[in-house]
C-alpha cells in the first residue's frame, strides 16, 4: 500500500512538474520521470525485501497463533466434555442419593411395622421383658426428635430383641413375671415352649397356661387358664429344672382354647331356658318308663311249647284237676289264661277260643301299657325343640333392636337357647323314638308267643 501510494504521488508530481513547466523540454521531463521512477523502483525493490524479510517471522507467528488457537479450541472441548460429565455424574448421583432416601423410608417403614406386628404378636407375658423396648421405638418413630442413624439404631435392637426371643422359642426360656388368676395378680415364673407359654406361682399354689389376652390393654400380666390335663408337680418340674414330659397343642392353642369353651351337661340344659327344662324333663320320664317297660315286658312269663303240649294231654285224659294245679303253679297272667281254659275246657271251641282271646287282650294291653307315651314324647321333642328355636330367635332379634349387631355377647344367650333346645330335642326324640321301637317289639313278641301257644292247646285239646 505504502509502494503504490508512492508511485503514485511520484507520477502525479511528475504530471504536475510537467505542467508547471511548460517551457522545459521535453527531455527533461522524461529525464526527471526516469529518475523518480527509478527512485520509486529502488524503493519498491526495498520494499519486497522487507516484505520478504518480514512475511517469514509473520508465517511462523500466524502458524503459532493458529496452533495456539487449535489447542485453546481442544481444551476448551475438553473443559466443555468435563463439565458436561460434572453435570451428569452430579445427576446420577442426586438420583443415587433419591434412590437411597427411598431405599431408607421403604426400610424405615418395615421396621416400623416390625416393631408393631412384634409387639401385637408376642405373647402377654413377655411385654414384661420387651414393652419397655418396644415402647421405646414406638415412641422414637413417632417423635421425630432423632436422626435417622439413631432411629435405626433402636429399631435394630428390637430386631436384635426378636432373633433372641426366636432361639428362646425354640429352645425354650424361663422368666420372672406377674399374672392375673381370677382377678388376683400374683407373681411367679414363666416358661416359654413354642407357642405355649406355662406359668407356676412363687406360692406354690397355681399352675397353668398363660393365655395371650390381657384384661386390658395397658396390663402386660398374662391371663392364667388351669388346665385338667397339667398338674402343679409337672409344670413346676418343666420350669425349675428344664426337664419332664408335657402335653403340646399342634394347634397354636386352639385345641386348649376348645377344650376350656366346652360346656357341661348342666351348662347346656341352662342355655336351653325354660324349653330346655322341659324337653330334659321329657327325656327323664321316657328313661322312667323305659326301665319301667323293660322290667315289666321281661318278667312277663310265657309258658314253653313243651308246657302248653302237657297241660292239654292232661286235659284230654281227664286229669282236669292235675291240668288246673300244673296251670295255677305257672302263675302270672299267663297261668290265668291257660287256668281258664282247663276249666272251661269241656265247652266248645268257639267259647274256648273267646275266653282266651280276652286273656290275650289283657295281656297286649299290659305289655303295650305306656309305650304310646313313648311315642308322643318322640315325636313331641322335637316340637318343643322347635319352640325353643322360636323363643330363642325372637330373644335374639328383641337384643337387636336395643344393643344392635355390635355387641355378640349380648346376642349369644338367645342364640344359644335357639340352638340348643333344637339339639337337645332331637337328643331326647332319637333315643325316645329308639326305647319305643325297642319295646313295642318286646311286646309284640311276648303276646305273639302267648297266642301261639293258645292255638296249639287248643288244636290239641279240641282236634275236631
Amino acid at each position: 500500500m505504502k509502494l503504490n501510494h508512492k508511485i503514485f504521488i511520484a507520477i502525479a508530481a511528475a504530471a504536475l512538474g510537467a505542467v508547471s513547466l511548460q517551457g522545459q523540454s521535453l527531455n527533461q521531463a522524461i529525464s526527471s520521470v526516469r529518475r523518480d521512477l527509478d527512485s520509486a523502483l529502488q524503493e519498491l525493490a526495498q520494499m519486497r525485501d522487507q516484505i520478504a524479510d518480514e512475511r517469514i517471522p509473520l508465517s511462523q507467528e500466524v502458524e503459532a497463533l493458529e496452533t495456539e488457537v487449535i489447542d485453546k479450541t481442544a481444551e476448551l472441548s475438553r473443559e466443555q466434555s468435563l463439565r458436561d460429565n460434572r453435570q451428569l455424574s452430579l445427576q446420577q448421583l442426586q438420583n443415587e442419593v433419591d434412590s437411597k432416601h427411598e431405599e431408607i423410608e421403604y426400610i424405615g417403614g418395615l421396621l416400623r411395622d416390625f416393631v408393631r406386628s412384634f409387639g401385637a404378636q408376642i405373647e402377654v407375658s413377655e411385654k414384661q421383658i420387651y414393652g419397655d423396648e418396644i415402647k421405646n421405638a414406638e415412641v422414637a418413630a413417632v417423635a421425630g426428635n432423632l436422626s435417622q442413624k439413631e432411629l435405626f439404631e433402636t429399631q435394630m435392637d428390637i430386631i436384635a430383641e426378636a432373633l433372641e426371643r426366636l432361639d428362646n422359642v425354640v429352645g425354650g426360656k424361663t422368666f420372672e413375671g406377674e399374672a392375673n388368676y381370677e382377678g388376683d395378680i400374683i407373681p411367679g415364673k414363666f416358661a416359654l415352649l413354642g407357642p405355649t407359654v406355662y406359668f407356676r406361682s412363687d406360692s406354690n399354689e397355681v399352675a397353668g397356661i398363660a393365655r395371650t389376652q390381657a384384661s386390658s390393654g395397658e396390663v402386660t400380666e398374662a391371663t392364667i387358664a388351669v388346665s385338667p390335663v397339667f398338674s402343679y408337680s409337672e409344670i413346676s418340674e418343666v420350669i425349675d429344672s428344664g426337664n419332664g414330659f408335657l402335653p403340646l397343642d399342634s394347634r397354636l392353642g386352639q385345641a386348649f382354647a376348645m377344650e376350656q369353651s366346652k360346656d357341661t351337661v348342666m351348662e347346656r340344659i341352662e342355655q336351653g331356658g325354660v324349653v330346655g327344662y322341659v324337653i330334659i324333663a321329657l327325656g327323664a320320664v321316657t328313661l322312667l318308663i323305659g326301665l319301667y317297660k323293660i322290667f315289666s315286658i321281661t318278667s312277663f312269663r310265657v309258658p314253653s311249647g313243651s308246657f302248653v303240649l302237657d297241660l292239654a294231654e292232661m286235659v284230654k285224659r281227664g286229669e282236669k284237676e292235675q291240668a288246673a294245679d300244673k296251670a295255677k303253679s305257672f302263675g302270672g297272667l299267663s297261668g290265668e289264661m291257660f287256668l281258664e281254659a282247663v276249666e272251661n275246657s269241656d265247652q266248645p271251641r268257639s267259647l274256648i277260643e273267646e275266653y282266651l282271646s280276652v286273656k290275650i287282650i289283657v295281656a297286649r294291653r299290659k305289655l303295650e301299657g305306656m309305650l304310646p307315651f313313648v311315642a308322643i314324647i318322640a315325636a313331641a321333642a322335637p316340637l318343643m325343640g322347635l319352640l325353643g328355636t322360636v323363643v330363642g330367635m325372637i330373644k335374639t332379634f328383641k337384643l337387636i333392636t336395643v344393643f344392635g349387631t355390635g355387641d355378640a355377647r349380648s346376642l349369644s344367650s338367645g342364640i344359644s337357647e335357639a340352638l340348643v333346645t333344637t339339639q337337645l330335642g332331637l337328643c331326647v326324640a332319637i333315643p325316645s323314638l329308639i326305647i319305643h321301637g325297642i319295646l313295642n317289639r318286646m311286646a309284640r313278641t311276648k303276646w305273639g308267643q302267648l297266642e301261639q301257644d293258645s292255638i296249639v292247646f287248643l288244636n290239641d285239646v279240641k282236634e275236631d
